[in-house]
């Protein structure tokens, strides 16, 4: 599951460029489409204040000139008056209806308002509009159709290259107005990392992308679905970081046919014995079918352990996780492997399980939960079948007597299955992207290991007699006595035989 995890970071972090490239594009277009009119409007309003202006200075221009006018004629008239009194009447009334007539120099101004014509700056309005928005259409469906796929590679591959991965696809389509993209023939790759390194070929993936949320920053796909996933991982960092650099939500994450070469390098020290240099163990996963409701960055290892349906193998050994029941009420979740290699194990565990490579594990793990318990409980009946010790291993005196004490422990109970109870809190998943932070395998491996130290000795020569409510240290010293002896009977006895 871990390498799943990798698997849709990397590509969600590559991939998301050509999208908020796209939004931010549509929103450049929008907002040319909406300022096409308005700065037609403006400018109609400008031109009519400034006709508005020139008309009104052009009347006042007009009045003091007709006042000039009008006054030279007065004196005029007033001079004639003094000379034929008869025509003084005439004058006046004359004058009289003058002022009583509204001449055109008094009426009103016209307002700006009323100088725009409205009905041809309408029909410029609606023309303008029509354009703009014709022309981002025809944008859009050229951007999505044509130059979808230049685009996304011109954008995604210098920003996944940022991260020192190389990114490579054949095909990129999609529609820009849901927020669906579908890419085929994508190649991941890295090569340098300290943490981890791959190489994965994806036939198909697909996106849909919440655009609301994508508008505000937030990485939400209401699904995620990946076919023909093919490559490496390997595993080269100790303990990779919990959190990834950009939360993200998944509504459904699919993944069908995948097939992945996984590889651990790293180190696991042994606390109070010291570091113990183990075979990286590696093995082949292969997923048919997973299906992951939802996937939270936030609760990574908890959604693929608790909301995942999953078929598929280890080294051609079949494991399944499956999920029944709703969120209102009890869940019950169950995983099942069969007879898998302890070597593609041991690194969830750590510790003295290292000494184990040789064996095979079946289990079944089982948890009945709900949204608001605080605990896990976990249900667990596990066999172990042939398993061994690797005693050549270990480097000191201890190492030697413990690892030669496991072995001759796992011998006598092979085959047996054990049953037990364990407990996870449920904040242990918070903020964890990586099964190692959990500590799944330690809490699952102690509890074993107390129920095989509480077993009863069956008559054997090489089994425990410890006292009931002895402590597992002592019953580990115990044995490590006992085939400490035993293994030294063995060497005396091959000494003194006949040569």
């Amino acid at each position: 599951m871990e390498v799943l995890v990798i698997l849709l970071v990397n590509i969600m972090l590559a991939l998301a460029a050509p999208m908020v490239a796209a939004v931010a594009t549509a929103i450049c277009l929008v907002g040319m489409a909406l300022l096409a009119p308005l700065t037609l409007l403006i400018e109609s309003i400008t031109v009519a204040s400034s006709t508005a202006v020139g008309d009104i200075a052009a009347e006042g221009m007009g009045k003091l000139v007709e006042a000039l006018v009008s006054g030279g004629d007065d004196d005029h008239d007033a001079s004639d008056s003094e000379k034929s009194p008869a025509l003084d009447g005439h004058a006046s009334s004359a004058h009289l209806g003058a002022v009583e007539t509204p001449s055109p120099a008094n009426t009103a101004a016209p307002s700006i308002w009323q100088a725009i014509n409205w009905k041809l700056w309408r029909r410029r309005l609606l023309l303008t509009s029509a354009i703009s928005a014709t022309g981002l259409l025809l944008v859009v469906l050229l951007l999505q159709t044509f130059l979808l796929g230049p685009l996304a590679r011109r954008l995604v591959v210098p920003a996944a290259a940022r991260d020192g991965i190389q990114l490579e696809f054949v095909q990129a389509t999609g529609n820009l107005f849901v927020g669906r993209l579908h890419f085929r023939q994508v190649r991941l790759q890295r090569d340098d990392d300290d943490l981890s390194n791959f190489d994965l070929n994806v036939e198909q993936l697909s996106l849909d992308v919440d655009m609301s949320q994508l508008l505000l920053g937030n990485f939400r796909f209401d699904s995620v679905r990946g076919e023909g996933i093919a490559g490496s991982y390997t595993r080269v960092g100790k303990r990779p970081p919990d959190a990834p650099k950009r939360p993200f939500e998944i509504g459904v994450l699919t993944l069908i046919d995948s097939r992945v070469r996984v590889v651990d390098t790293t180190l696991l020290p042994i606390e109070r014995l010291g570091p113990l240099e183990v075979q990286s163990p590696s093995f082949d996963l292969t997923v048919e079918r997973a299906v992951v409701t939802p996937f939270r960055s936030s609760l990574a290892v908890f959604d693929a352990l608790f909301h995942s349906e999953v078929n598929g193998a280890i080294n051609g050994h079949a494991i399944s996780a499956s999920s029944s029941g709703s969120s209102e009420s009890r869940r019950r979740t169950e995983w099942v492997l069969d007879h898998v290699k302890l070597s593609t194990l041991t690194q969830f565990a750590g510790g003295a399980s290292q000494w184990l490579p040789e064996g095979e594990l079946s289990a079944r793990v089982s948890s009945e939960w709900s949204e608001l318990d605080d605990t896990l409980p976990l249900h667990c009946l596990i066999g172990l079948h042939d398993v061994r010790s690797q005693d050549k291993a270990a480097t000191s005196v201890t190492q030697k007597l413990a690892a030669t004490a496991a072995s001759a422990w796992l011998k006598r109970h092979s085959g047996e299955s054990v049953e037990f109870d364990a407990s996870l809190p449920r904040s242990a998943f918070e903020g964890k992207l990586w099964l190692h932070s959990v500590e799944l395998g330690a809490k699952v491996g102690a509890g074993m290991t107390k129920k095989l130290l509480a077993l009863r000795p069956n008559g054997s020569d090489d089994s425990v007699d410890s006292p009931a409510g002895s402590s597992v240290q002592d019953r580990l010293k115990g044995a490590a006595v006992k085939a400490t002896w035993g293994t030294a009977k063995a060497l005396m006895d091959r000494f003194r035989a006949p040569q």
